[in-house]
């Protein structure tokens, strides 16, 4: 799969996620406790987690086409490491600061999506112009 057409859609998964975060520094916790604001908040995680589990995770495995179970490894690994940092955390921060962490998070999530898919899509280029040349790219001939 062309990963430069997945990075918008995981963008949007990490931006659901980041809806959390903002709602909670432009709501009151009154106004978040209502059906409406649940309602939607379940939807936003629904859409989040939904690209998490499909499009993030095909994203990985064309990242790393010839090491896919090494790879899958490592983001359960970050998974799980992350999940402890929220939870010895969460009760130690604010809720203001922890919308702005969650928040950060998903900026750098799009951001770093959006760089890999790039960094990618071009080695792939290069390694394609190299098998159908014969000839190395120009970055390999530089090395």
């Amino acid at each position: 799969a062309a990963l430069g057409k997945q990075a918008p859609v995981v963008a949007f998964g990490a931006c659901c996620f980041g809806t959390f975060g903002l709602c909670n520094l432009i709501q009151d916790p009154d106004t978040l406790g209502t059906w409406p604001a649940l309602v939607g908040l379940a939807v936003a995680f629904g859409f989040g987690r939904s690209v998490w589990e499909t499009n993030f995770k095909a994203s990985v495995a064309d990242f790393f086409p010839n090491d896919k179970e090494a790879a899958f490894a490592n983001v359960q690994l970050q998974s799980g490491l992350a999940s402890a940092v929220g939870f010895f955390v969460n009760p130690r921060i604010s809720p203001q600061n922890l919308a702005r962490v969650a928040i950060a998070c998903a900026a750098a999530a799009v951001v770093a999506q959006v760089a890999a898919g790039r960094l990618h899509d071009a080695a792939t280029a290069a390694s394609q112009y190299s098998a159908v040349s014969g000839r190395e790219g120009v970055k390999a001939r530089r090395s």
